[in-house]
C-alpha cells in the first residue's frame, strides 16, 4: 500500500490497483501480470508508482501504475512465493521461492541473483526486511531465519511455531518479528533471541474439526507495538505487545 492506493493479486495472475482515498475504495486499473497464481506483490518504498509481483509461473515482474507494460522482469526458475523491496533501494529485491532458497536481485543486472541464501529445508513463504541489511525469511519448515545481506550470511534461526503446510503470515517492526502458527497461535520473536518472547492463542476450537484453524496473516502497526492478526476462520484480532 502507498498513499491512498493499494494493490491486490489473485489466483488467476492479475494484479488490481485500488484507490481508497474517498473511503469507499474502487478499482482504477488491472494488470494481467502472470500466467499462474500470484503469491506476493509489494509497492516500492522509494518509487510510489512502482510495484513488484511474484508468481507460481517462476517470474518476478516490476510494474508502474502509470503504464500497462511491465518495467522489468526476472526469471527465477522456481515458483515465487514472496517478493520484497529493500527499504532504502529501488534496485534490490529479495525473493523467496519454492526451491527452499532466498534470492537477492539487483534490477540493474536481473539475469542472475547477486546472492542466494540457502538453509531452509522447505519452501520460503515470506521475506521481510527489518532494515537495509537485515532480512527475515519464513518457511514451511517451521523456522524463521535472519539473513545479513551485507555480509551474505545467515545470522540466526528462530523456532517455536508450527508451520508445515499453510502460509501463516510474517511481519516485522524494529527488532521484532511476528508470525502465525498452525496451532492457531500468534508468535512474536525478538531478533536477538531464537525462541519466541511472546505467544498468544488466537481462539480455542469449539469442538472437533476436520480442518483446525490456523493463523493466516499478521501485520504490525507502523512504529507501534500493536499487531493485527487474522486466522483461517475469518476472525481478526488486535494484540498489543507489552514489556
Amino acid at each position: 500500500v502507498t498513499s491512498s492506493q493499494l494493490i491486490s493479486a489473485d489466483y488467476e495472475g492479475s494484479v488490481s490497483l485500488w484507490d481508497v482515498g474517498d473511503g469507499r475504495g474502487h478499482s482504477v486499473a488491472e494488470f494481467e501480470a502472470h500466467d499462474r497464481r500470484i503469491w506476493s506483490a509489494a509497492f516500492c518504498p522509494l518509487k510510489a508508482a512502482q510495484f513488484v509481483s511474484g508468481s507460481d509461473d517462476g517470474w518476478v515482474k516490476v510494474w508502474s501504475t502509470q503504464q500497462q507494460n511491465r518495467v522489468a522482469e526476472i526469471e527465477v526458475r522456481a515458483n515465487v512465493c514472496a517478493v520484497q523491496w529493500n527499504p532504502i533501494s529501488s534496485f534490490e529485491l529479495a525473493v523467496g521461492s519454492a526451491n527452499h532458497d532466498v534470492h537477492l536481485y539487483d534490477l540493474r543486472q536481473p539475469s542472475e541473483p547477486t546472492h542466494v541464501f540457502k538453509g531452509h529445508s522447505k519452501a520460503v513463504s515470506y521475506v521481510r526486511y527489518l532494515n537495509s541489511t537485515e532480512l527475515v525469511s519464513a518457511s514451511t519448515d517451521s523456522t524463521l531465519r535472519m539473513l545479513d545481506t551485507r555480509r551474505r550470511c545467515s545470522v540466526r534461526t528462530y523456532s517455536g511455531h508450527l508451520n508445515e503446510k499453510n502460509f501463516v503470515g510474517l511481519s516485522s517492526s524494529s527488532d521484532f518479528m511476528a508470525c502465525g502458527s498452525e496451532t492457531n497461535e500468534v508468535h512474536v520473536y525478538n531478533k536477538n533471541l531464537a525462541k519466541p518472547v511472546a505467544r498468544k492463542v488466537f481462539s480455542h476450537p469449539s469442538g472437533p474439526q476436520d480442518y483446525p484453524p490456523f493463523i493466516s496473516s499478521v501485520c504490525w502497526k507502523p512504529d507501534a507495538s500493536m499487531l493485527l492478526a487474522a486466522n483461517s476462520e475469518g476472525t481478526i484480532k488486535i494484540f498489543k505487545l507489552t514489556s
